[in-house]
């Protein structure tokens, strides 16, 4: 095909999809003006109402139930923490907390939590259970018996030690 037969085609090509393109357009367009609809008062009050209502279901948050039962905060999962009533936001410090190699010790570390008002960590509280596997080392009653019996060992060697000192 020569130059000039190449573009008599392509403008035929282009003539027809405009005209195709204007045909659609405006059968849509006549056939809407053959019914007209014109609304009464009270149609269009109810289809208003009716409009806001869509909307406002649109963006309600549904409201959750609020449940309270013992949880430890090392090792309860997110539908746990949602259910206690916590948002989808705290559970995702509390996570990023874990995360960073972060343990709640005691209960009282979970007042910590950014952004967990101090009206949810009361009502939160007397449910919080940590387990010992979490529990500071420290607290194991052999360690402590064992820091007063290795302490008392301590004193009383550098007593004797330095009592023989004295003698010789």
């Amino acid at each position: 095909m020569h130059k000039s037969d190449r573009r008599s085609l392509l403008f035929l090509v282009s003539l027809f999809v405009i005209i195709a393109a204007l045909t659609g357009f405006f059968a849509d367009t006549e056939s809407s003006n053959d019914t007209p609809d014109i609304p009464n008062d009270s149609t269009l009050h109810k289809q208003s109402s009716q409009h806001k209502t869509d909307a406002a279901d649109v963006y309600a948050v549904p409201k959750r139930k609020v449940e309270t039962f013992c949880f430890d905060p090392n090792t309860a999962d997110s539908t746990t923490l949602l259910r206690l009533g916590l948002q989808s936001w705290q559970v995702r410090n509390i996570y990023k907390f874990r995360a960073r190699g972060g343990v709640y010790q005691c209960k009282e570390d979970f007042a910590y939590v950014y952004g967990l008002t101090a009206k949810d960590y009361k009502r939160l509280a007397p449910y919080i259970r940590i387990s010992s596997d979490y529990l500071p080392a420290s607290s194991l009653a052999e360690v402590r018996r064992g820091r007063q019996h290795s302490y008392y060992n301590r004193t009383t060697s550098i007593h004797y030690s330095n009592e023989q000192n004295i003698k010789e």
